[in-house]
């Protein structure tokens, strides 16, 4: 029978015994199918509870300032269409630095792991497109009140135009 080698958690450090040690700021949490944590799979290391909220409310930050900045882009006509939303990129450290101030202070130390973990958050729900080579964050998609903003708009100078 040949050994199969099991992959190492995300903010894990995993021994030869496959004993699972998290990261600091992060609990153990059993697989479901694992019957606590004795037999395979291995276990995960899940955010702890603090952190949980740190990484929850740093990604509702980063969408709700991207959400701002795309509008008033718009607002400001440097966009001509909500659907041009896409091109308004902006600078990762610029929004990494609006975010922190926003939110409730942490170390820096934690503040980058948060942001990491929100950000990855933020990709995987498919909410912003990271571009890592210009180290650059755009929305997926336009606000949904700049899309209205746009129909009533586009309605009234259809209206006028009559």
């Amino acid at each position: 029978i040949n050994a199969r080698c099991e992959r190492c958690p995300q903010n894990a450090i995993c021994n030869v015994d496959r004993t699972v040690i998290c990261e600091d700021g992060f609990i153990l949490k059993s697989h479901l199918l694992s019957l606590t944590g004795s037999t395979y799979p291995l276990p995960w290391c899940g955010p702890a509870p603090e952190r949980a909220r740190q990484i929850d409310t740093t990604f509702t930050e980063i969408v709700t300032m991207l959400q701002q900045q795309v509008t008033k882009a718009w607002r400001e006509r440097s966009i001509e269409r909500v659907a041009d939303s896409r091109s308004v990129q902006f600078k990762e450290a610029d929004v990494k630095n609006e975010v922190k101030q926003k939110i409730k202070p942490i170390a820096e130390v934690d503040f980058n792991t948060v942001w990491d973990e929100a950000l990855r958050k933020v990709e995987a729900k498919g909410k912003v497109i990271r571009d890592s080579a210009s180290k650059s964050l755009a929305l997926i998609s336009p606000p949904t009140r700049l899309v209205i903003a746009e129909l009533v708009q586009r309605i009234l100078s259809f209206v006028f135009r009559l």
